[in-house]
């Protein structure tokens, strides 16, 4: 889809005409199209919510729509919806389709998630299989690819993928160096913080291991250096009262992302959220001896995190459970930060979850000042569930 088709139809949905991007092309693929009130919630620090105006919830892509090839099994189709990225004008996802986290076989035996490449009126584009189940998805602008980590709790590696490439030519699988990891788990979130490839180390099985490593590509192999570590000493940054120093005890790095220059605070840092300590880290500088690591305590367990960088945009939501990827369209504020609460994933959540107090995932809005985070407009998105969250500015 050329960009400025892609720009105007947002533009349509923008001024109310949700079906914009399903009849650009003339192909009709909304499959649910909901439009609600919007609630206000202020806080310091973040950009309060139009109360005038409506927010619209479109379905643009559906797993169950989408097959793959199971071998010895026959056709399945997509479920698991994960994290997202854009590469050019082209979106991308994984499916995970039951995969376990350390690459075992799903219920039907499947070992394969599904990338799925699709425009934002739902067109796909194309898809891959990888062996492996998908955690971290990022575009590369550099060589136009996309970079995914497999398996998160163990046994982890990575692949490139070029769109444009041809036939077998189009997927590259590496393996890391030093195996097994330094931290002992698998890899989740990845992230380019400039030149630098930036990967969370997840499910670490030792106390001071790596938070983050810096992935160097070369043949079939991705050589992995530390760039801090789940024990580094942070500025604490929550105000009021910021500016003592703790040490570290990272036990969860997930998610990860990085902070645009538009943000009302760590403008142009990498951000790592370490899940179940709901905590994020903020990394000012990959090269830098002496990192000058922020740590800000959230009052909630978060998954990913999108910046709004243009009050003319959309939002991309996965929803994991409803197989689905969702675009919300409304009266969006330059410096918002929006969140994928799991208040289950928090390292106190009940072993039966959702429970009393801790209900299932919603979207919310988080404050970079005080850590606090609320429900985004609960009225019109409280029946949104996310898992991976992408914002794209016109």
């Amino acid at each position: 889809m050329p960009l400025d088709s892609f720009r105007l139809a947002i533009r349509r949905v923008a001024r109310g005409d949700r079906h914009a991007l399903a009849t650009t092309t003339g192909v009709a693929v909304l499959i649910s199209s909901i439009v609600l009130p919007a609630a206000v919630v202020s806080r310091p620090g973040a950009a309060a919510a139009d109360t005038t105006s409506a927010w619209t919830t479109s379905t643009v892509l559906t797993g169950s729509a989408l097959h793959h090839h199971v071998p010895g099994v026959g056709t399945e189709t997509l479920s698991q919806p994960d994290d997202l990225a854009r590469l050019g004008d082209a979106l991308f996802t994984i499916f995970q389709n039951d995969v376990g986290p350390d690459g075992t076989a799903s219920p039907t035996g499947n070992l394969d998630s599904t990338i799925v490449e699709f425009t934002a009126r739902g067109e796909v584009l194309g898809q891959w299989d990888l062996a492996g189940h998908g955690d971290g998805i990022a575009a590369d602008p550099w060589r136009h690819v996309v970079v995914v980590t497999v398996n998160e709790d163990a046994n982890a590696s990575m692949y490139t993928i070029d769109p444009a490439g041809q036939g077998t030519g189009q997927v590259r699988h590496y393996s890391f160096d030093p195996n097994p990891l330094p931290h002992g788990g698998g890899t989740d979130a990845v992230s380019f913080f400039g030149r630098d490839l930036l990967v969370s180390a997840s499910n670490p099985s030792v106390a001071n291991g790596p938070a983050v490593y810096e992935a160097d590509l070369d043949g079939t192999t991705a050589h992995l250096t530390e760039v801090f570590g789940d024990q580094s000493t942070a500025t604490m940054a929550n105000t009021p009262g910021s500016g003592g120093t703790t040490t570290l005890a990272l036990t969860d790095p997930d998610s990860n992302a990085v902070v645009p220059g538009s943000s009302p605070r760590f403008a142009g840092q990498f951000e790592l959220d370490s899940q179940g300590d709901e905590q994020q880290v903020f990394l000012p500088s990959a090269d830098s001896p002496d990192h000058g690591l922020s740590v800000l305590g959230l009052d909630q367990s978060v998954n990913d995190s999108a910046w709004v960088t243009d009050a003319q945009g959309t939002l991309f939501v996965t929803q994991k459970g409803a197989g689905n990827v969702v675009a919300v369209d409304g009266p969006f504020h330059e410096g918002t930060v929006f969140v994928a609460v799991t208040p289950c994933n928090a390292n106190g959540a009940p072993t039966t979850c959702p429970a009393s107090g801790f209900p299932a995932n919603y979207l919310g809005t988080e404050n970079l000042f005080t850590g606090d985070v609320d429900p985004a407009a609960p009225t019109a998105l409280g029946s949104l569930q996310p898992q991976g969250l992408l914002f794209v500015a016109l």
